[in-house]
């Protein structure tokens, strides 16, 4: 599932469409709306947008506190592992309105702690529950980051 961004405006306030599998972002400082599709980029035709920024941070090897995870464009999709099951207490390298995916493609669980205090509190998930996250085998997670925080998207 990729995602394409036609344009940023901020401040971006975000609005969830599941039914026809849209996010639509709107501001109040810019008339027009942006369309994220889960299907991808919509045709030739549409504008150049950009796409998710793979990487594939080193194999975990035990739990992680403020994990710099390599976040260095607005979009990152990052294939983490695990040589056991692991808990991730905090992303570091959050800006706000990045957007971060991450895709477990071990064979071990990797679990988001929410509000964990091991973490600096700007890196910290923000969860009305916990945990924030649990990645299963295949399993993945997209979270955007919001002025100080991670929020699940």
């Amino acid at each position: 599932m990729d995602i394409f961004i036609r344009s940023i405006p901020t401040p971006p306030i975000f609005i969830r469409s599941t039914a026809s599998k849209m996010l639509f972002l709107r501001s109040p400082t810019v008339a027009t709306e942006t369309i994220f599709r889960q299907e991808g980029r919509q045709g030739a035709a549409g504008p150049p947008g950009f796409a998710f920024n793979n990487i594939a941070p080193t194999e975990l090897t035990g739990n992680k506190n403020n994990y710099s995870i390599g976040i260095t464009t607005a979009a990152t999709k990052a294939r983490i592992s695990s040589a056991g099951s692991v808990n991730i207490t905090g992303i570091s390298g959050g800006i706000d309105g990045y957007l971060l995916m991450l895709v477990n493609v071990g064979t071990e669980n990797i679990t988001l702690t929410g509000n964990d205090g091991a973490s600096l509190a700007a890196n910290q998930f923000n969860a009305l529950y916990d945990p924030f996250a649990l990645l299963s085998p295949g399993g993945t997670v997209t979270m955007i980051y919001d002025t100080n925080i991670w929020r699940e998207f």
